[in-house]
């Protein structure tokens, strides 16, 4: 059965087909149907506009054509995926979030393009005005987090693994990327070993942090209103003490092991029994929401005080340390016997500008097997100081396959595993594609 095609109101993406199409005023023409979902035209004009502002469409009408078709294909994917999102309760998308990132989009729009290009690529695009483009772009961006929100939710309950690549579709990917430019020229780059010292406070100091973590809990267990004023009183954390002690929203696998434990046990407005103990000192924890997947949280951190002379001691060790290596000590044995777990003993294929921030310019002039050290490392509490295996430094150049073969491997088995799922979606709803891309002209 093909649908005929529907006079509706100005598209906002997939658009759902009316019992009775009456009052309409703008014609646009329905690229496929999806369920009762329709998709319009215009759409997939859309998704050219923002290509054509990054330079992405192609002239020749061949290849116009066949993105139009794989824009057609990535749009009914994505409303199978909406759709699933929507039947299922423990799946939700705020209108803030979904109001943040349009908002980041046209800004992005306005800095590559002046008032006047960006009113013409509106109009090449069929799209009216700015207002019409927000519309759009916010359906856009509430359907791309309601996909990006199922899929963590599936990966986290189990019920969408991943399907690892074969290593001939690693290299087919690779090389399909290197030759489309997507992977850019690689930047200098260093893979190091580290050992990195942290600084220890003394017991007492450990003791006294306890005691006033714990009187605070109990200070905003007898009054909640007080706890943004306790966090700017007492909190030792530099990014939120004076906004009230806010951690935001977050995920497993954002937060330090210890700190999640408590977390994600406790109900909205529910406070950890006690001080939660991490690395980073004692906190005080309040769940404030709570959704499928994530939390909203606020803490105060209570450090315990680290002297001069604790710091002078962890100096002193990194230095026995880088001594120890140079005489020939097995590296792995001094990982295991003094390096800070908060931190990567290993780092590979790391760009030097993305370490120089906190290395310094320590690798600009040392070579491959040089030892580095000690190297004094900023963090958002005490400095700590590392010992560095300098294994391999590489100029800028053409990226190779083994640099990229995790991040692809990861990459893949993760689509590969929602494109199964994708398929099971598709088999199970009706999809009719109703415009054929490569008849399509360029609106005018």
């Amino acid at each position: 059965m093909r649908f005929p095609l529907l006079i509706i109101g100005i598209a906002l993406g997939a658009t759902a087909i009316p019992a009775a199409a009456q009052n309409y005023q703008v014609v646009d023409r329905i690229a496929a149907v999806v369920g009762d979902v329709a998709i319009p035209q215009s759409r997939v004009e859309e998704q050219l506009l923002e290509r054509r502002s990054q330079g992405e469409v192609p002239d020749d009408p061949a290849e116009l054509a066949a993105l139009r078709q794989q824009i057609l294909e990535d749009l009914i994917e994505n409303q199978l995926m909406v759709a699933a999102a929507e039947a299922d309760t423990a799946v939700e998308v705020t209108e803030e979030q979904v109001a943040q990132r349009v908002d980041e989009r046209i800004r992005g729009f306005r800095e590559r393009l002046t008032p006047s290009e960006y009113q013409q690529a509106l109009l090449q695009a069929g799209i009216g005005t700015p207002d019409e483009h927000r519309r759009m772009l916010t359906e856009q961006f509430r359907a791309g987090l309601l996909r990006e929100t199922l899929t963590q939710y599936l990966t986290q309950t189990q019920q969408l693994n991943p399907i690892p690549p074969t290593e001939a579709e690693m290299r087919e990917y690779f090389d399909e990327q290197s030759t489309l430019g997507a992977l850019g020229e690689r930047p200098p780059t260093v893979s190091f070993r580290q050992i990195v010292i942290r600084p220890e406070p003394d017991s007492s100091a450990i003791r006294a942090a306890f005691a006033e973590a714990d009187s605070v809990l109990n200070l905003v267990r007898a009054d909640r209103e007080r706890f943004a004023e306790l966090a700017r009183a007492h909190s030792d954390d530099p990014t939120n003490a004076e906004t009230g002690g806010s951690l935001g929203w977050f995920r497993r696998g954002q937060m330090v092991p210890e700190f999640e434990q408590i977390a994600f046990r406790l109900a909205p407005g529910q406070f950890a029994p006690s001080p939660v103990i991490t690395p980073y000192g004692f906190h005080v924890l309040q769940v404030t929401r709570t959704e499928a997947a994530e939390i909203e949280a606020r803490h105060i951190l209570v450090t315990p005080e680290v002297t001069e002379e604790n710091r002078q001691a962890a100096l002193a060790l990194a230095d026995s340390i880088l001594t120890a290596l140079r005489t020939g000590t097995d590296f792995d044995s001094l990982v295991r016997a003094f390096h800070d777990s908060e931190e990567e003993s290993l780092l590979d294929g790391v760009p030097i500008a993305d370490v120089r921030e906190r290395y310094g310019a320590v690798f600009d002039s040392s070579n491959s097997g040089d030892l580095i050290g000690p190297v004094t490392l900023q963090s958002p509490t005490e400095p700590k100081y590392a010992v560095v295996v300098l294994d391999e430094k590489l100029a800028a150049g053409q990226w190779r396959f083994d640099e990229w073969r995790e991040r692809i491997r990861s990459f893949l088995a993760e689509q590969n595993g929602v494109n199964r799922y994708i398929e099971e979606l598709r088999k199970a709803t009706y999809v009719e594609v109703l415009v054929d891309q490569q008849a399509v002209g360029t609106p005018q």
